[in-house]
This record gives structure tokens, sequence and C-alpha cells, in this order.
């Protein structure tokens, strides 16, 4: 806590919640679209070269100057998770205009999951979007 380092295990994986969806769907043999955004950085070419082995990848965003995504947190000995920390401002490029260009594709899924880290405005658009696409799913009542 005084700014000296401690000791410890560092391990990295893929992540996010669409993502390790939509990498589990891929792996039962389903063909899922990730719709996302990611950064023109190392965490980004980690993310296509390493972790979306079973994903339709035509849906991300590659941005310059953009970070992305990346949690971290630290755990105590037992494993649970005392604090973490989230660079996640990429996500306000996951707007309604870039789900908009896959409106084709996601009239034609039987399931759409999103992470609730997006926009509310994205939230609600897709909501909306299948809702009159009578893409079956639950009503929400969001804040």
């Amino acid at each position: 806590a005084n700014g000296s380092t401690h000791r410890g295990e560092i391990r990295q994986s893929g992540g996010g919640v669409g993502r390790n969806i939509a990498d589990a769907l891929g792996k039962l043999g389903a063909r899922p679209i990730l719709i996302s955004a990611i950064g023109n950085d190392q965490t980004g070419d980690y993310l296509l070269k390493n972790t979306l082995n079973h994903i339709e990848t035509r849906g991300l965003l590659r941005l310059e100057n953009c970070r992305t995504a990346c949690y971290s947190t630290i755990v105590d000995r037992h494993g649970e998770c005392y604090f973490g920390v989230g660079d996640m401002d990429i996500n306000n490029h996951i707007t309604p205009k870039l789900v908009e260009k896959y409106l084709d594709e996601i009239r034609q899924c039987s399931l759409v999951v999103m992470d609730g880290n997006i926009p509310f405005e994205t939230i609600d658009y897709i909501l909306q979007f299948c809702k009159t696409s009578r893409i079956p799913g639950r009503e929400l009542n969001c804040l």
C-alpha cells in the first residue's frame, strides 16, 4: 500500500463477458458473431491471435489511438477478489451506429447476448431491435 512491490503471481487471459460467451458458444458448435471494439495495440493483437478462434470477428471495430479494454484484479490467498481496476473507455465506441451495420446478421440470430459495460443507448437500441424483429428474450426494466 505504500508504493512498494509485492511478490505475487500474474496471469493474463482473454476475457470480456461478451467474448467469453461467444467463445463458449463457438466451442459448442454455434457460429457467434462478436460485435465489439478493440484497440490497435498489443492487447488487441493478443486477442485476435489467441482468443477468437471460434468467433466470427467481422463485427470487431479496430481503433487507432484507443486501448483495448482491460480489467486487472487483485485476489487474496483464497482466490477472492480484493479489488479490481478496469480500463474500458473503448466500450463507448460500441454505438448504435456500429450495431446498425450488423442488423441483418442479428436478425438471423436465435440468441443475442450483451455485455452490460456498453453504453445504455446501445443496449436500448439492441433491445428495441430484438423486440421489433421478434427475437425471443425477456423484457427488461432498466433505469
